[in-house]
């Protein structure tokens, strides 16, 4: 008896779905055991329905009542706990550094650009190698992810995110919050401008994000 990988969808388009559908369908070892288009019904769907690949869209509403997409990367982290022998492919129009290193870093087993036509026509390939094992990311990803961003210390990151979190924070506000001098604040900031060719504070958190060295900014368009 054929052994089937059994494959959960997470797409807010049913056109999307239907496609997999029409290309996974004939496949004899491959069977598409449940499908979701809100962020809300993923868990439901992995708990009543084993799985071994989840393929899922970065960007999905919540719900029928939240219309603003959500960063499902958020959950990959407890999908591994809760999933540990889950292989996670995510398939997204976007391919900026930022948000593919920020989906990356959360261990998934493969990203693929919605207009790589080689891989999205033989899915059924990468879903089988990922299953295996092994990793699958589009050619323009792993160019990406080759890119050498200028690297800021754990110090500049920290100092750069809390500024992100709260643009009206203040240095002393921070040199606060972390238990070091205003002084030291105001240099390790300075540092980091001229490893970033930037001079000011606005300038070097958009860049730290658009290199992903910070929590990168999301866009409030699906994908």
């Amino acid at each position: 008896m054929t052994q089937h990988i059994r494959v959960s969808i997470l797409d807010d388009h049913m056109g999307i779905i239907n496609g997999y559908r029409y290309q996974l369908d004939p496949i004899d070892d491959i069977e598409i055991v449940s499908v979701a288009t809100y962020a809300d019904e993923l868990q439901t769907i992995l708990t009543q329905h084993n799985t071994d690949v989840l393929i899922l869209d970065i960007y999905v509403p919540n719900n029928e009542s939240e219309d603003a997409p959500y960063p499902i990367f958020h959950e990959i982290p407890k999908l591994h706990q809760m999933y540990p022998d889950l292989a996670i492919l995510v398939v997204s129009a976007f391919s900026e550094y930022s948000l593919i290193k920020a989906v990356t870093d959360t261990g998934i087993n493969g990203y693929i650009l919605k207009d790589d036509l080689d891989s999205i026509q033989n899915i059924d390939s990468v879903i089988r190698t990922i299953y295996s094992g092994q990793t699958v990311f589009s050619s323009i990803v792993q160019e990406n992810l080759k890119n050498t961003a200028t690297q800021l210390t754990p110090r500049q990151r920290e100092i750069l995110s809390l500024l992100a979190a709260d643009p009206n924070r203040t240095l002393a506000d921070v040199a606060l919050r972390l238990k070091i001098a205003s002084s030291t604040v105001r240099n390790t900031l300075g540092d980091s401008y001229r490893r970033l060719g930037v001079t000011n504070r606005l300038a070097a958190v958009n860049k730290a994000r658009e290199m992903g060295i910070i929590t990168p900014y999301f866009p409030s368009i699906k994908s």
